[in-house]
């Protein structure tokens, strides 16, 4: 599901996006040959710590692409499969279960996420992490339970673990759908229903990023 807030990031010429299906490694191998003006790895309910074969033809494609500069944002297992790709480990949160919205703390000046001195919300569910962060990744911001909130990898590749096309309506229907087994883990959900807001720097986020993508290294 996407807020309504990011329907209206692409507009105008952002606003084309083709979506195909690859099921093998040719496809992933064609893949790198399209040209695309940026990519963006999304969610999944899948988990980079299965070590299916598909994941390892995506990090091969994803690493080829920041190879030629093609810039890549990654979202939630996106972020993770990246994290993977460049030599980081992905496994359970220590620190368990994030969900809500939750402010970013940010440690790096960056030219795409924002700064210090900022401190905006973002909508979080997650069970797993960047547990170990790449050698060459730079930690631009964390919040209370992920230190490794928002990577940057490489001058054109970053990856966050919240969800800028989410919501607080959004994330009330994942506390809904998964009630249970989230009160199991110990979380009122009563309580996190309570607390969320709205988080408008994600549909900012995706925003600046089609803007990268379109302008190049105009934009840095």
């Amino acid at each position: 599901m996407i807020s309504a807030h990011t329907r209206e990031v692409f507009k105008g010429r952002e606003r084309n996006i083709d979506v195909t299906a690859l099921s093998s490694r040719a496809a992933y191998s064609s893949l790198l040959n399209q040209e695309s003006s940026g990519v963006i790895v999304t969610g999944s309910p899948a988990h980079v710590r299965q070590n299916a074969e598909w994941m390892k033809w995506t990090m091969d494609a994803l690493i080829e692409l920041d190879r030629v500069g093609t810039p890549v944002l990654g979202v939630c297992f996106g972020h993770q499969l990246l994290g993977q790709a460049f030599g980081g480990q992905v496994d359970f949160n220590p620190q368990g279960r994030e969900i809500g919205t939750y402010p970013l703390t940010f440690h790096a000046e960056d030219p795409l996420l924002g700064g210090p001195g900022q401190a905006p919300l973002v909508a979080m569910t997650h069970l797993d992490s960047v547990i170990v962060r790449p050698a060459e990744a730079q930690a631009v911001a964390s919040t209370a339970l992920d230190p490794h909130a928002a990577l940057r990898f490489s001058p054109t590749t970053w990856g966050v673990q919240f969800h800028p096309e989410m919501d607080a309506e959004i994330v009330g229907h994942y506390l809904s759908d998964r009630r249970d087994q989230i009160q199991a883990e110990g979380i009122d959900v009563e309580a996190v229903r309570a607390s969320l807001q709205e988080s408008p720097y994600g549909a900012s986020l995706l925003r600046r990023f089609a803007q990268f993508c379109h302008a190049g290294k105009r934009f840095l």
